[in-house]
């Protein structure tokens, strides 16, 4: 379940900031790393050994907490906060396999100019994400005219399509063979690739468009 704070900073069009994803993304990221965990556990060491050898007062000396040993309501484990960190990097990464299919283009054939026309995208992953261009027939380059940034859709479950303006200098071709856009996670340096369909009617996008448990599951895993 989407808190009220979260659906401000991430999914309301009218309140969410570009510089702000941009910069939580960026910390996430840092504090998500190896190094910043390892570097953080050396900086509270002695700190740290000494405040759960109070809570494992029974067993002060040992190394792993992870057990049965200690109070029922607390277990330290420093590999789950490794872990996790590893989780949220993969998450802002789009490493997993069903990720992608969280972003899903098209273009109507009926609504193509010589040189601009429109992509229907839906972003259902959890967060924001910019379009940087899209490549017709693995040759043509056309970019987003002016917006780039889509903001993801509250119920994840469900496709919402929204239009997004993709111009460039040179006229489309009679045929097209392919067309695949990039884009990118706020912050972070990797592109990824989606390939758009072309159809002839909104109804063809949507059949059999079912975002699968386990990709909903994976999207949210990162609040």
């Amino acid at each position: 379940m989407v808190k009220r704070w979260q659906d401000i900073l991430f999914y309301d069009e009218n309140v969410i900031e570009r510089a702000f994803i941009e910069e939580y993304v960026k910390e996430l990221d840092r504090m998500s790393s190896i190094s910043y965990v390892d570097e953080y556990f050396t900086g509270i060491g002695e700190e740290l050994a000494d405040k759960l050898a109070i809570l494992y007062k029974n067993q002060p000396l040992l190394q792993d907490f992870f057990n049965w040993f200690g109070p029922d309501e607390f277990r330290f484990s420093k590999q789950y906060i490794i872990d996790q960190a590893g989780h949220n990097r993969m998450i802002l990464n789009m490493g997993y396999e069903s990720n992608k299919e969280a972003v899903s283009g098209y273009i109507l054939k009926n609504n193509i100019g010589e040189n601009k026309f429109e992509v229907n995208i839906s972003n259902n992953y959890k967060l924001p994400i910019c379009l940087k261009k899209l490549a017709i027939n693995d040759s043509l380059m056309f970019y987003p005219d002016p917006d780039n940034f889509v903001v993801p859709e509250r119920n994840f479950h469900v496709r919402n399509y929204k239009k997004y303006i993709f111009a460039g200098k040179e006229k489309l071709p009679d045929l097209i063979n392919s067309a695949i856009f990039e884009f990118s996670i706020p912050g972070m340096d990797n592109v990824h690739e989606k390939k758009i369909e072309f159809v002839e009617d909104t109804v063809t996008p949507h059949k059999g468009d079912f975002i699968r448990k386990k990709i909903a599951q994976l999207c949210c895993a990162i609040y």
